[in-house]
């Protein structure tokens, strides 16, 4: 259990920058959206950038601070599959937080555009 989780850790580590990516591609494509007056699509797509954003740095600081804590073994009496567990709690809280609000704003806008 330890390698899967020094393995799970590792792969959140290189998820960062996938997320930053997709943060400055949305930013711009939000910036596009706005400059052609979409404002229900700048809204969504500027969310959908700080969820990418938020959750690439929350898995890549959970994921440094799990791999250090599985590979030196600095809770010893507690078994990886814990460790994991405690830290991805905080990480599915913020997403389904965002996944949520997406939702929401997706509501508000077809609500906006049955309204005459």
């Amino acid at each position: 259990m330890e390698k899967f989780a020094q393995i799970f850790f590792l792969f959140m580590i290189f998820l960062l920058p996938l997320g930053l990516l997709s943060w400055f591609g949305l930013k711009m494509a939000a910036k596009k959206a706005g400059a052609m007056h979409q404002k229900e699509k700048v809204r969504e797509y500027q969310t959908r950038a700080l969820w990418h954003l938020t959750g690439g740095l929350m898995d890549g600081v959970i994921g440094i601070s799990g791999y250090y804590l599985v590979s030196n073994r600095v809770f010893p009496q507690i078994d990886s599959g814990w460790i994991v567990l405690l830290l991805m709690a905080p990480s599915a809280g913020i997403h389904l937080w965002f996944v949520k609000r997406l939702d929401q704003i997706r509501k508000s806008q077809a609500r906006e555009k049955s309204t005459p």
